[in-house]
């Protein structure tokens, strides 16, 4: 089975307000204007998503890192550990300063409990 990219359909996912116990809709957040946090706090990019691929055959079907078999896990746990990014492209010279901040929005997408289609 051939490789498959978080694609469009999965940005527009990463778009929607996802609804939580004790949380009111993010709408009105939405609708205000893209400039300082806000603008970077709300959804991975489509550069970013398109770093981040899945295949079965690849690290045993983790969402990894586009071109590489370093999976999004690996990034998160090196980051988690106070690594920066040169420390990790330093370790993973496969790495750049986007799929390291690609794996990040990946991480955040998921502790936000959006859902991804991932392939079969």
């Amino acid at each position: 089975m051939g490789s498959s990219s978080v694609n469009a359909d999965m940005i527009s996912l990463l778009a929607r307000p996802v609804a939580s116990p004790g949380r009111a809709s993010t709408d009105a957040a939405r609708e205000a204007p893209e400039d300082g946090l806000e603008a970077y706090t709300r959804r991975m990019t489509e550069q970013q998503a398109d770093l981040i691929t899945v295949d079965p055959d690849i690290v045993g079907g983790q969402a990894h890192i586009r071109g590489t078999r370093i999976p999004a896990s690996v990034v998160l746990d090196c980051l988690a550990a106070g690594l920066s990014e040169a420390d990790i492209i330093e370790q993973y010279p496969s790495l750049s300063r986007e799929s390291i901040r690609a794996a990040a929005g990946y991480g955040a997408a998921l502790a936000r409990e959006e859902i991804f289609k991932l392939p079969a």
